[in-house]
């Protein structure tokens, strides 16, 4: 079965997220993501975080979503994600495993992206953006990305980004 990680912050996206992992369900597509039951295994003794960087390594395709939020910080054992948030250190993570048949799927909010261009201009670009509504973290991922070459399709509303995700081709295990 073809399967997929699903990046994204959970508490501020999750309708999007339960909408998106239905959909993919029907595209016969096996969604993991850290709110499954057994995404744990019964494991202690490792940080949740790190179990979280394990199951995106692990997964041959990645699926990241950016909102408003920059989610939690990073609080797992891995020191070069220490300043990271965990969205972007799995961001890392799936970046820097990148496989021959493994493909990265990013979305990010148009609005968020619309913000993102806005602080791109700015002459100072530093965390002192609070007439902006979205968290500096969250630009400073997309800036990576960016400098990446990593390709980012941007969605107003859930709707959109079904049709987006209808279209895609997920590559089998």
């Amino acid at each position: 079965m073809k399967r997929v990680f699903l990046s994204a912050t959970y508490e501020d996206q999750m309708d999007l997220i339960e909408e998106i992992k239905s959909k993919l369900a029907e595209l016969g597509v096996n969604v993991i993501h850290f709110k499954e039951p057994d995404f744990y295994d019964g494991r202690s003794g490792i940080h949740a975080h790190d179990i979280c960087i394990e199951k995106v390594e692990s997964t041959p395709n990645y699926l990241l979503i950016i909102s408003y939020r920059a989610g939690s910080d990073y609080l797992g054992n891995n020191p070069d994600y220490q300043e990271l948030s965990l969205t972007h250190a799995e961001f890392h993570s799936a970046y820097s495993s990148i496989s021959e048949n493994r493909k990265m799927y990013c979305f990010v909010r148009k609005k968020v992206m619309d913000f993102y261009n806005i602080w791109k201009e700015l002459p100072v670009r530093n965390d002192n953006t609070s007439f902006l509504p979205v968290e500096p973290k969250v630009f400073k991922l997309i800036d990576e990305m960016q400098s990446k070459g990593v390709w980012i399709d941007s969605f107003q509303h859930s709707l959109e980004l079904k049709e987006i995700l209808t279209a895609k081709e997920f590559i089998a295990d």
